[in-house]
């Protein structure tokens, strides 16, 4: 396998390149995109910034042809000899969909609803949050084409929405392959389905706290009909993915607790799937699972500081970084003794770790009760009571808050 470099940013800058998208045009040249996120960011809330590369010698060699600002998790496209980009406006912003007619070189503007503006996001990260994934494709199927779509539901009405699983409500958005894509009215949204995690007979043994779903991908299973392929979060079931049945016109979605998961290498992180006309066969590009996911085994030990830093990251909204976030969590579960030694070891790399006055602690506590490794009875921590003796411990939530 043959890598070529597109784009690099060093780490210094705290900014990060993500949503990888890769497109070949009937002339023969390939378009790539991008988007970039990352503490260094100025905020995740400002129109996001997205880089389009052409390359004409089958991706040895790219040139960066132009910038889309107000374009991130974006999906490429080639519609009747035309390059389209879906994607939203920012994280969790706006529904866009812009076109290129000279092969990526410039761009339509999604100005309004009759120009490429298909659904309105609610400010900030107040509802509605629309989220579509770059690794997930649209998909052309009995005269329409599909992309799925999912809505980062908040915990409650006027609040911010919270990254969590089981907040994503799935969907799919559809239109017919002779409309025009730019036009909002073309676009028709099925019903919206939470996985509802509690709804899995006992006997599957997969019901998790926070269960969830995202990121659809479709197939057309041998019997007939279209499946959206979802990546899943489940206890005991990382290699495996959720079949939601899409209706024929797209106005409908419907999953059976019974036996919608299925076995699938890689389900529990973003994959994506191909048709192939030559071989008449689908491929899945993913990351399988070799030990579990929830770090309930081997892996456990390495969560030391992460079950508090994941709630100081989530706070933190991109002020910092998830490694600054899980050294200030590695001090809240240590003795006093490892504290002191963890601080010197610190100031010697030069290291100053996130301040405390710039965190909502009330939000950070919230965030620690949601954490993949919670359960209803607390939570498994790893607490260092002296150097080279870690130990993996269940703690009641009260007594893991009480730390703060």
């Amino acid at each position: 396998m043959e890598m070529t470099e597109i784009k690099y940013m060093p780490k210094e800058s705290k900014i990060y390149l993500g949503s990888p998208a890769l497109l070949k045009l009937p002339d023969g040249a390939l378009l790539a995109t991008h988007d970039y996120f990352g503490a260094g960011i100025l905020s995740p809330e400002m129109p996001a910034l997205t880089s389009v590369y052409r390359s004409e010698d089958g991706g040895r060699s790219w040139m960066n042809i132009c910038q889309i600002i107000g374009a991130f998790w974006g999906t490429l496209f080639l519609h009747k000899n035309e390059i389209y980009l879906l994607s939203v406006s920012r994280e969790y912003g706006d529904l866009v969909i812009r076109k290129s007619t000279d092969g990526g070189y410039t761009w339509t503007t999604p100005t309004d609803e009759k120009n490429g503006l298909l659904l309105k996001a609610g400010p900030g990260h107040k509802a509605p949050n629309w989220h579509s994934a770059s690794a997930t494709g649209v998909y052309l199927y009995k005269g329409r084409l599909f992309k799925s779509l999912e809505e980062l539901i908040p915990l409650e009405d006027g609040a911010d929405a919270l990254w969590r699983p089981d907040l994503f409500s799935a969907s799919v958005i559809s239109a017919d392959v002779n409309s025009d894509l730019l036009d909002a009215s073309s676009w028709k949204r099925s019903n919206t389905l939470l996985m509802e995690s509690q709804k899995f007979p006992p006997e599957l043994n997969i019901h998790t706290k926070h269960g969830g779903w995202l990121e659809g991908n479709f197939a057309e299973p041998p019997e007939g009909g279209l499946l959206m392929l979802m990546r899943v979060h489940l206890a005991h079931a990382f290699n495996r993915i959720a079949h939601i049945k899409v209706s024929d016109d797209g106005s409908h979605i419907s999953f059976s607790h019974q036996d919608g998961v299925v076995e699938f290498i890689g389900g529990t992180s973003k994959f994506n799937v191909v048709f192939d006309k030559k071989t008449n066969c689908y491929f899945a590009l993913s990351h399988g699972y070799v030990s579990d996911e929830f770090e309930h085994g081997s892996r456990a030990i390495l969560n030391y500081g992460h079950t508090i830093g994941h709630g100081f990251e989530s706070a933190a909204h991109g002020t910092y970084l998830h490694g600054e976030c899980v050294a200030l969590g590695m001090i809240y579960l240590s003795s006093d003794e490892v504290k002191e030694k963890l601080l010197q070891i610190y100031e010697k790399l030069g290291f100053q770790i996130p301040n405390i006055s710039d965190f909502d602690m009330n939000e950070v506590k919230e965030a620690i009760t949601h954490d993949k490794k919670a359960n209803d009875k607390g939570c498994s921590v790893v607490f260092v009571s002296e150097i080279g003796n870690g130990s993996i411990e269940e703690w009641s939530m009260e007594k893991l808050l009480n730390r703060l």
